[in-house]
């Protein structure tokens, strides 16, 4: 069967990946995927007790994150809170310690050293009991330590701190993605209006059937693919298509979820279930975004499980074999313990898949929907980009309009009430910013047979006659044949 979870205190994509890996490797477990955007662990497994099966597996990867249900919620925005509060009494600690002398400066450099190794050190032990392995966490601890047994007690603070500010960076990194990749999900439909007789029921719209006949209302988002049966309007497609020129509709036409209806009431038969629809799909797409790993990703996840093994041996093998070339033991095991701090495989392990993540975030944030790392690495080698103009590398809207009176019949205050007037029952982008330019609240009622068309260059003639041309060519050529004014 299969099983969703949810996770807390999990900022690190690397650790993702791992549990991810971990997960899979367990004989009782089929199938396992960690969506790192949504917090997400999905399990097939025949297992009888699946969350305890999972949770035993997350704690020996990540001691401070929990496994829990779908219907749990979890606040984590004390916890961030204490650990920039304890950065910042460690950092308070180490001033005082630093400015001290005696036993008062070294008890303050030893607080100091407590409050700040705090969650390192904790992590590191949990870790090496529960699945007898070590990380950035334990290289660290042994780096600080290490320094304040050698004396440079300052240096190992530092190391510490920045250490301590990544991870926090790293935090606000990742919940910004996470808060933009949600963004992105409000395009989701959150009812649906399903008719039913003479009565009109509003509903959820897994709960709508294919076959089912739906009501959308003018200024509704259309919850479900299917064809138009009765009524026409037009459509605001922009969250699908990035088009902000509204579509025309009619009876039989197709339309998409996610679209927006802008003009009339229509009537809708459903032809595809929620989990199918348009809009289902890209939320899909976005939400599973994280679990598309890019070639340097699925690297990095298989190097990280030997290369710090492989530090820890280099390191020790400095700090041994050094001594036999004339160096002070001091010095060699300063030299070792320089080595593991610049060779800690967070570099690598934690900023890869993160850089990606944060990628995918951005382009959220943006309304650009990437649907994986795979396709975000493969922009790199992109050369040429093909866009849809109006709505995407241009808004459609203007600010800078210039009137220009040729003719000295007519009256500026005038023609910009006739021009303003012509445009304010359009729906066009255009049409929107002459609007908001002039700023000119104006009465429609004498505008008779409004038609919304083709938009066409046109030249007034001395005698009165309107000259159309649908290029400025033509247009350029009317106004060359008839330079009366």
């Amino acid at each position: 069967m299969k099983y969703k979870f949810k996770l807390s205190s999990l900022d690190c994509a690397g650790c993702a990946l791992e549990i991810e890996k971990k997960l899979n490797e367990n004989d009782e477990i089929d199938y396992a995927s960690v969506n790192f955007s949504k917090l997400m662990i999905t399990v097939t497994t025949k297992t009888q007790n699946p969350k305890k099966l999972v949770s035993d597996i997350v704690k020996k990867v990540e001691p401070e994150s929990k496994v829990m249900d779908l219907n749990e919620s979890y606040e984590n925005k004390g916890k961030f809170k204490f650990h920039i509060i304890r950065l910042l009494v460690g950092i308070i600690f180490m001033i005082i310690g630093m400015s001290q002398k005696g036993i008062l400066s070294n008890v303050f450099i030893v607080l100091s050293y407590v409050t700040l190794l705090y969650r390192t050190f904790t992590n590191a032990i949990k870790l090496l009991f529960k699945s007898k392995t070590v990380n950035e966490n334990m290289l660290v601890t042994i780096s600080c330590v290490g320094a304040y047994l050698t004396g440079n007690t300052h240096e190992g603070l530092m190391v510490i701190i920045l250490y301590e500010i990544g991870k926090i960076l790293e935090e606000v990194a990742v919940n910004n993605s996470r808060r933009s990749i949600s963004d992105l999900m409000d395009i989701k439909p959150e009812v649906a209006n399903l008719k039913k007789g003479d009565e009109i029921l509003t509903v959820d719209p897994k709960d709508v059937k294919i076959g089912d006949v739906i009501i959308v209302k003018k200024g509704d988002e259309i919850p479900l693919d299917g064809i138009i049966i009765k009524g026409s309007s037009k459509l605001n497609t922009a969250a699908l298509t990035g088009e902000s020129d509204l579509k025309n509709v009619n009876k039989g036409d197709k339309v998409l979820s996610g679209s927006i209806n802008t003009l009339s009431v229509i009537e809708i038969k459903v032809e595809s279930l929620y989990e199918d629809s348009t809009v289902s799909k890209i939320l899909e797409l976005t939400e599973n975004a994280s679990d598309r790993k890019a070639k340097c990703e699925n690297f990095v996840s298989k190097a990280a499980k030997v290369y710090t093994p492989i530090i820890m041996i280099l390191a020790l093998l400095i700090a041994l074999i050094l001594p036999l070339f004339g160096l002070s033991f001091k010095v060699s095991i300063y030299r070792a313990l320089v080595f593991l701090v610049v060779s800690c495989p967070c570099a690598i392990a934690i900023s890869v898949p993160l850089g990606y993540f944060s990628g995918i975030g951005k382009a959220s944030k943006e309304g650009i929907l990437v649907k994986g790392s795979d396709y975000l690495e493969l922009l790199s080698s992109v050369n040429k980009i093909v866009f849809d103009k109006t709505g995407t590398i241009t808004t459609g809207i203007s600010n800078d309009y210039k009137l220009e009176i040729l003719d000295d019949k007519y009256n500026e205050k005038d023609i910009i009430n006739y021009y303003v007037k012509g445009e304010a029952l359009s729906n066009h982008p255009l049409a929107k910013s002459v609007l908001n330019v002039f700023n000119k609240k104006v009465s429609t009622k004498d505008v008779l047979n409004y038609k919304e068309s083709e938009y066409y260059y046109f030249f007034a003639t001395q005698d009165g006659k309107v000259l159309y041309a649908k290029t400025y060519q033509e247009h350029q050529a009317n106004v060359n044949s008839n330079k009366w004014y």
